[in-house]
């Protein structure tokens, strides 16, 4: 490969890896194009990708992904990838947990089968000898890991590892970003259901005070204190005193 495509090719991954996320476009996607882009430029057998990413209910769970230079081999390195999830272990899991640099490693090493006995097992089954982990991190977080392959030792270098950090340090910038989104908008959620419930409630307290002809504070007395007797919330009464003419009647 000439160092001038090699190059374009370098632009266009990183550039693929710092795209701000959307609905459209998940964590999973985004991993999944770090884990295709470590395969191509590290020259690799396979790469799979644990990370921890923000779900739908704002739990914060583990996602993976996997590539494989041969395409044939992507179903077999997709199972190195769920056994970390099923089981709980794996290189990646040790990485994920100290956020250190895991170097090539031999997988036919004794104390690796002890270690990771059903991670190591099917990746030598795979025809992997050797892996690296390096973190999926940015400044003192640690979001991830990428787990690299090889059918041949000596060449997961030093260099290919940090050129691998470089590109897992711009997809966790990507990560950061739109975890940081996601939290900024729920919040703005819950400013605004507040700010609605307050709404809600002064709109009570005015209907009450007409009613009972007394002051704003009386009302609300009254409406908190009807609320707390009947194990309501605050803002649901005073929906139903505004919305039902012949709903609740604090005070009575």
């Amino acid at each position: 490969m000439s160092s001038t495509l090699r190059e374009v090719r370098l632009a266009d991954a990183f550039l693929a890896l710092s795209q701000d996320l959307d609905d459209r476009q998940d964590c999973v996607g985004l991993l999944q194009r770090l884990a295709d882009h470590t395969v191509d430029l590290l020259d690799l057998d396979a790469a799979t990708v644990l990370a921890q990413g923000q779900g739908p209910a704002g739990d914060h769970s583990l996602h993976t992904a996997a590539s494989a230079a041969d395409p044939a081999g992507a179903e077999a390195v997709g199972r190195l990838a769920r056994i970390q999830l099923d089981k709980g272990q794996g290189p990646g899991h040790d990485v994920l947990r100290s956020g250190t640099r895991l170097a090539e490693t031999p997988l036919s090493r004794p104390v690796h089968r002890i270690r990771w006995p059903h991670f190591t097992g099917q990746a030598l089954a795979c025809g992997f000898t050797t892996l690296a982990v390096i973190p999926l991190r940015r400044a003192d977080r640690t979001q991830g890991a990428v787990a690299l392959f090889h059918r041949r030792a000596g060449t997961l270098t030093p260099a290919v590892l940090d050129l691998g950090q470089s590109l897992a340090e711009a997809a966790a910038i990507t990560l950061r970003h739109r975890s940081a989104l996601a939290e900024q908008q729920a919040r703005i959620g819950q400013l605004h259901n507040a700010l609605d419930s307050r709404i809600v409630i002064e709109q009570a307290k005015g209907i009450l005070a007409e009613r009972h002809h007394c002051s704003p504070d009386d009302a609300f007395a009254l409406l908190r204190g009807h609320a707390r007797s009947h194990q309501l919330r605050l803002a649901e009464l005073a929906e139903r005193i505004i919305n039902e003419p012949a709903g609740p009647e604090p005070g009575q």
